[in-house]
């Protein structure tokens, strides 16, 4: 089975935009549902490799699985939940010293997080 397929049915992004209105608030939904760009070769017969039922959240389902089995599950769910979202905004911040001579430079980058959108 191919797992490259990025496609995702109308009402699997409803019941996305629906868990994530419900447990993160109104600003996590994006203001279009995502679109992915094909990949060359990629085989779009079937949907992207998802949860198929939205009200088995992992904690819900934690004591029926192994515990292999539930991280796999859990992290399907979280991908699946993120691919959704709206994306984070980080502000980003660049601090360079120059010796006299210009012969050294020390450079640092800092990242701060404005909003964690699919981060959360």
């Amino acid at each position: 089975m191919r797992t490259d397929s990025t496609r995702i049915a109308p009402e699997a992004q409803a019941w996305a935009a629906q868990y994530i209105l419900e447990t993160f608030g109104k600003e996590y939904i994006p203001e279009k549902p995502h679109k992915y760009k094909v990949k060359a070769n990629a085989q779009e017969a079937h949907e992207a490799i998802r949860p198929t039922y939205m009200e088995y959240p992992p904690e819900k389902i934690k004591k029926y699985l192994q515990k292999d089995l539930y991280a796999l599950y859990e992290l399907i769910w979280k991908r699946f939940i993120a691919s959704q979202m709206a994306a984070a905004q980080l502000e980003q911040t660049t601090f360079e010293i120059v010796d006299s001579s210009e012969k050294a430079i020390f450079r640092t980058t800092g990242t701060v997080i404005k909003f964690n959108g699919f981060l959360a």
